[in-house]
């Protein structure tokens, strides 16, 4: 609250002193609340920067040439001299001096190696000139973008080993990480994974807040293929990255140069005065998983006791594992290349961070902006958090033409096999930070016992395990960069039996990977974005996720950012909302899932502004139409019931809801989780308008290419368009899990 009432204050202060911005301020000082704050200056952003040129006068030089594109006119320093609520990462003059120098050193190195060997890159670090003087307007912009959020965050509002809970203006999100000071016993703040120290914060001024780091932010203009060329440590890896040809994949970045994203801009209906937007930006990302050379070289983490410290000796784990099928056995570039299986498998078809954050993959901050959404108040931290996302591992049974092959060679490449990312809240052996990739609490066969529950390792905490980690930053443009403790492959069999033969739930959201890449998910700056998923018969706009299309023209996708959940009002997994609107007729892929015999469910929360929806998958129809409307007469005909008798407010016995779960089933219905919370920490399962409808009852699914597609038609007799579709999350559950009579599926 002391933020909030300080923010309007200040924006209240700063519209009096209008007629006179650039003064000195001093009359109004005493009338501002100072208590929760290290240093009020009475000054704008701009001037106190403007009046300490011994700590910040070439940044004042940057902030004067930068250029801030369509966002407004003229320079940044001009915007930091205006209202608004800014955030100003300022590096000072020793920061930027030795970025200067460090940068040209770099440029000017890589011009002599090419200048011995033209075949060596030379690197275009934006800096060919020893003096800040000499930097271009395109880098002042970059470095200016790179150290400014459009919002206002203090050190109290930091959690550690998360994001800065907004990206700067250049859309990078910003690390925070702490220790204590060993001399003065006082805690020290970094930011950025190349852990810039705070040296001075929370200077408050009327438009935001300074805080002076010693080094600068320099998130890399680079792809991640070419940044990972500067580190030693990972070189095995790297090699066997550059032989298989998936560079090229990890080099692209846009999608689409001439992407804009106010072009035929669609209003929400239901809310049509609320503050809505479009996703900022279109553009390809990745997360890229490596084992440092000290984890391969390491016998005891691998079933063959190899010692793998080299190329060669990677190629023959690599075929211990997966196998080469007949033929393929040195065209490292082919999908049915053993190096290729293994190094597609460590990459993800999204960039995602394993913090809390923008990009982050799981919210777990509190944002500010009315929502105040924090995961664990809906996400029972009792019950393991997974989620499971595609690798551009090729599942076997694909098959690839030469034409196919050229399309892998420009970075084309299907995603395909899953990896199950895992916060294993129930198990001691792992701390509740540790993201855990293929996590398996039973006893995996022989080989993969040694490549199960893998500790995602972070940045900043790899260079403490890893002696050739050391001072490395590796922030690409188009990927995150995570290393690991194990070493990581894919069984199929293993899969299958043991690290996916549960109920797999995916936020509808999370099914879209575009939509994380491009911080659509997670952004708080729009209640409701507007999502592009244009089709052939909608020449207007193109179409934004791979995954996600519409089939007609009255077809209106919107993402709603995460609210707080509450009984009776919003009932939703992991938050946010996935919402369609119009006439609509759209099909989604579902994710990629080892063969197998499956149940499809689809969750949503009843609503009077929803329609009666025909569902279909791979243009089969599912069952008859469903009424997503919430009125008695259509939850009587569905058949919900609560737990809890009316009467004699008491529980139902088991063998009591057991037949009215089976009645429920019978007419392809569920109530909804009870690990889903909802309100103050209400099971979403005690709800009645949480609910989920079963598509289909053993599915065979087998993974195509194309994949299987679930589409949705709005059938609502006499629709104008103004109906809603609403999708909460998804599950594909094994026969195993939902047909086992010995042990019936869970209500969680």
């Amino acid at each position: 609250m002391k933020k909030a009432i300080s923010k309007n204050l200040k924006s209240w202060m700063l519209l009096s002193l209008a007629m006179f911005v650039g003064g000195t301020f001093i009359g109004c000082q005493e009338d501002v609340d100072q208590s929760n704050r290290f240093t009020f200056t009475g000054e704008l952003i701009s001037t106190h920067l403007e009046n300490n040129p011994d700590k910040y006068s070439y940044f004042v030089e940057i902030l004067n040439k930068a250029s801030i594109g369509n966002k407004a006119s003229g320079n940044m320093l001009k915007t930091l001299s205006t209202y608004g609520a800014y955030t100003c990462i300022a590096p000072t003059n020793e920061a930027i001096e030795s970025f200067v120098k460090e940068q040209y050193e770099i440029y000017m190195n890589s011009v002599a190696e090419n200048e011995k060997n033209p075949l060596s890159p030379i690197i275009e670090t934006g800096v060919t000139s020893p003096y800040v003087s000499d930097l271009s307007v395109e880098k002042c912009s970059e470095i200016a973008k790179n150290h400014i959020i459009e919002d206002e965050f203090r050190t109290v509002d930091f959690k550690v080993g998360s994001n800065i809970p907004k990206v700067t203006m250049n859309y990078r999100p910003v690390l925070v990480s702490s220790d204590i000071d060993p001399e003065t016993g006082d805690r020290r703040y970094f930011l950025g994974v190349n852990e810039a120290q705070i040296v001075e914060s929370d200077i408050s001024t009327y438009n935001g807040t300074i805080h002076a780091v010693s080094k600068m932010l320099n998130p890399s203009t680079q792809n991640a293929s070419e940044i990972i060329n500067e580190v030693g440590g990972i070189s095995i890896f790297r090699e066997a990255l550059q032989q298989t040809g998936l560079t090229a994949l990890l080099n692209k970045y846009e999608v689409d140069k001439d992407y804009d994203k106010d072009a035929d801009f669609v209003v929400f209906s239901g809310q049509p005065t609320a503050v809505q937007g479009r996703p900022e930006e279109n553009n390809y990302g990745f997360t890229l998983l490596m084992e440092p050379n000290e984890v391969l070289a390491n016998p005891a983490n691998n079933s063959f006791n190899m010692a793998i410290t080299s190329l060669d000796d990677l190629i023959e784990f690599a075929e211990k594992v997966y196998g080469s099928e007949p033929g393929y056995e040195n065209i490292y570039t082919h999908p049915k290349n053993a190096l290729f299986k293994y190094i597609s498998y460590h990459i993800i078809d999204r960039k995602l961070d394993f913090v809390s954050g923008p990009m982050g993959w799981i919210m777990e901050q509190d944002y500010e902006g009315g929502n105040g959404f924090l995961a664990n108040t809906n996400m029972n931290s009792a019950f393991n958090w997974h989620d499971y996302f595609e690798t551009y591992l090729p599942y076997s049974e694909w098959e690839y033409s030469d034409a196919d092959l050229d399309e892998i060679a420009k970075g084309n490449v299907d995603a395909g096999c899953m990896i199950k990312v895992t916060k294993a809240y129930t198990d001691a052996a792992f701390k509740s930070t540790d993201v855990v990739l293929n996590y398996c609490n039973k006893t995996p066969s022989d080989m993969m016992y040694y490549h199960t529950n893998i500790r995602v390792i972070r940045q900043t905490e790899a260079e403490k395990i890893w002696e050739s980690l050391k001072n490395v930053s590796l922030d690409p443009q188009n990927a995150t960069i995570h290393f690991l403790d194990k070493i990581l492959v894919y069984n199929e069999e293993e899969m299958r039996e043991n690290i996916i033969n549960e109920r797999m739930r995916w936020d509808i959201v999370s099914c879209f990977p575009e939509l994380t890449t491009n911080r659509v998910r997670w952004n708080t700056d729009y209640p409701f974005v507007y999502i592009p998923a244009g089709s052939d018969l909608s020449a207007r706009e193109r179409q934004f996720s791979t995954r996600l299309r519409a089939l007609n023209n009255d077809s209106r996708i919107y993402y709603l950012y995460p609210w707080v959940t509450g009984t009776g009002s919003y009932t939703n997994y992991q938050g946010d909302e996935f919402l369609v609107e119009g006439i609509f007729n759209i099909e989604y892929r579902l994710p990629h899932v080892p063969k197998g015999t499956y149940e499809v469910r689809i969750g949503f929360s009843m609503s009077n502004r929803r329609g009666v929806i025909q569902f279909y998958l791979d243009d089969v129809i599912c069952g008859i139409p469903v009424d997503m409307r919430n009125d008695e007469s259509n939850k009587n005909r569905i058949g919900w019931f609560s737990d809890i008798d009316e009467e004699t407010n008491e529980r139902l016995s088991d063998k009591e809801i057991q037949d009215a779960e089976k009645a429920l089933r019978n007419r392809g219905y569920m109530k909804a989780p009870a690990s889903i919370w909802v309100g103050s920490k209400t099971p979403m399962r005690d709800t009645d308008n949480g609910m989920r409808r079963i598509l289909v009852t053993n599915q065979e699914l087998n993974p195509t290419r194309e994949g299987h597609w679930v589409r949705i038609k709005n059938v609502t007799e006499g629709s104008i368009g103004k109906e809603e579709y609403n999708q909460d999350y998804l599950e594909i559950v094994p026969k195993s899990i939902y047909n086992n009579p010995a042990k019936p599926e869970d209500i969680y």
